[in-house]
């Protein structure tokens, strides 16, 4: 695993060598992230972003929704994932790479109830919405899977939507690896997996051991739910274990 940056610490890339994307010659920085270079070239060229669910530039990689994927010198490899060394090749648009990503969304789409029209996180700023208009998926190949969970409202910090949360695991790399407190978790164990806080059965109340903060900012989707509490590092006034997940941290 790639090491972690430092939290909203700026990445240095600032250009030491070249890649070829797509044909044509970029600059980029040795050791950066490849999925640094591609956005950088495409916001420079006004370029549709490349699909990136649960890529968030001031944690790191996480590699969980497989969307960047990318071929890097013939093979596919994830951009997040994938380091940038002098000369290597990248395509970005191929036959391959599209049914790849797409094959990965597809996947994500079957834990999420799209219904982006009347969702009120429909505002250009969810992950989801954007990726879904960038893919230009018109319809889901995987069709979307209740999953056996009621709403939860049992604890005074959280709300938790299993129908909208894609599993991608950014509230708990936040949790984890930002705030450092490990009250978030995913039971991957599990037939039916979902977001844990404290490591509880959430069958019957409970009361998490620190407060939230960054999490439910940064989700993926509208799984988490909305409280009226700012946290230091938040984007947003709410915690949204609904997964209202802003495309950007600011």
């Amino acid at each position: 695993m790639l090491p972690r940056p430092l939290l909203n610490t700026p990445h240095d890339l600032t250009p030491d060598t070249t890649i070829t994307l797509d044909g044509a010659e970029i600059p980029a920085r040795i050791g950066s992230l490849l999925i640094e270079a591609i956005n950088l070239h495409r916001t420079d060229i006004n370029q549709k972003p490349l699909p990136q669910v649960c890529y968030v530039p001031q944690m790191g990689p996480i590699e969980s929704c497989d969307t960047c994927m990318v071929q890097v010198d013939g093979r596919l490899a994830r951009a997040c994932g994938t380091t940038v060394t002098s000369g290597m090749k990248v395509v970005t648009a191929s036959e391959l790479v599209d049914t790849a990503q797409r094959e990965a969304f597809d996947r994500i789409l079957q834990n999420h109830d799209l219904y982006c029209t009347v969702c009120d996180n429909n505002n250009q700023n969810c992950t989801i919405h954007n990726t879904t208009s960038v893919l230009e998926v018109s319809h889901q190949s995987i069709p979307f899977t209740h999953k056996p969970y009621q709403q939860d409202h049992s604890n005074p910090f959280y709300r938790y939507d299993p129908d909208q949360c894609i599993l991608c695991g950014r509230c708990v790399e936040a949790c984890q690896d930002v705030q450092v407190n490990e009250t978030l978790s995913i039971n991957w164990e599990s037939e039916h997996p979902r977001v844990l806080w404290d490591k509880q059965d959430h069958t019957r109340p409970t009361r998490s051991k620190a407060l939230p903060a960054s999490p439910a900012d940064i989700a993926s989707t509208s799984a988490h739910a909305t409280l009226s509490w700012k946290s230091p590092c938040s984007v947003t006034p709410v915690i949204s274990l609904t997964c209202h997940v802003p495309s950007s941290m600011t």
